[in-house]
């Protein structure tokens, strides 16, 4: 999964599924469903998924807390993407409470950055960056600077959602240490917020070079919740630029990329958004179009999920 080896990570948990129901392991058979539904909600497929998860749940409860904490901060990011931000936040709230009961100080940062991502689509970036510092906090606390980079990545997208553009020393921050510690995959979501920055700078011939490089490297590393994330930052800016067609270029291109690549989690999200920007044009039936399209999958997951959670 680190190497984000999909195929791999479902093979092994299969295998340690079977070894742990041989050697009558309940724990061990839990973090092997927890793995098997992640390897099928990246593949979209939420009923396989729910299955899963379900399972992990039954034999999780009440003492592995480590698969208890991730099965709830899964289901409160699924949550998130269907904007039903009620359920994501009693999600990410039950995995909070059994994470600091239980030291789990790796799994709290998660949860605080994802409770902060919340709030930021709330439009609440007050709230956010201050979910987003205690995320920090931690991290540093304990050492764990893995998590560091997503944090500051997302702190930078919070600060500029103000359209503030005292940005550019966090940016730099932010590549100096990707390169120190070799981190690369992180170089296409940096370079979007690096469009974000020269878009609310007014150097748009700059901003296009960015975000057509961070746009290909997410395509072809298929990085798809960064490319979502990046869809959106990258509008709200144009859309407060007055760049209306710019944006519309880059809300199709990613609606495409995700159709085409059957990327339902991230379809409601986008669909909401795309909704908005249509009804702030004035036209009607392509709001109409993408709001029935957001209600329409959005239900399709909630129904899936509801069913046995």
């Amino acid at each position: 999964y680190t190497f984000k080896d999909i195929e791999k990570t479902n093979t092994l948990a299969e295998e340690a599924l079977h070894l742990a129901i041989d050697l009558n392991q309940s724990d061990e058979q839990a973090t092997a469903y927890y793995n098997i539904g992640v390897y099928h909600l990246y593949n979209n497929d939420f009923l396989a998924c729910a299955e899963a998860y379900e399972k992990a749940f039954s034999l999780s409860f009440p003492k592995n807390h480590l698969t208890l904490t991730r099965l709830n901060i899964s289901l409160g990011y699924i949550y998130s993407f269907t904007h039903n931000f009620e359920k994501a936040l009693e999600y990410s709230n039950r995995a909070l409470s059994t994470a600091e009961n239980n030291h789990l100080h790796e799994e709290v940062c998660s949860i605080y950055n994802n409770i902060a991502r919340i709030h930021h689509n709330l439009e609440e970036y007050d709230i956010a960056v201050q979910y987003f510092n205690e995320a920090l906090k931690i991290s540093k606390e304990y050492n764990l600077t893995s998590l560091n980079t997503f944090f500051h990545m997302y702190a930078a997208s919070n600060k500029m959602k103000h359209y503030s553009t005292d940005i550019e020393k966090s940016l730099l921050a932010i590549e100096s240490h990707i390169e120190k510690k070799g981190e690369l995959w992180f170089i296409g979501p940096v370079k979007i917020l690096w469009a974000v920055y020269y878009i609310l700078n007014d150097t748009f011939d700059v901003a296009e070079i960015n975000y057509n490089i961070g746009y290909e490297i997410l395509e072809e590393d298929h990085l798809l919740s960064y490319l979502l994330e990046s869809c959106l930052d990258l509008t709200h800016a144009l859309e407060y630029k007055n760049m209306n067609e710019e944006a519309e270029k880059i809300y199709l291109r990613t609606l495409n990329y995700l159709e085409e690549n059957k990327v339902v989690l991230g379809l409601p999200k986008l669909y909401l958004a795309m909704s908005k920007f249509y009804s702030k044009k004035g036209q009607v039936a392509l709001y109409q179009k993408y709001l029935r399209s957001y209600v329409k999958s959005k239900e399709e997951i909630e129904n899936i999920l509801s069913h046995y959670f």
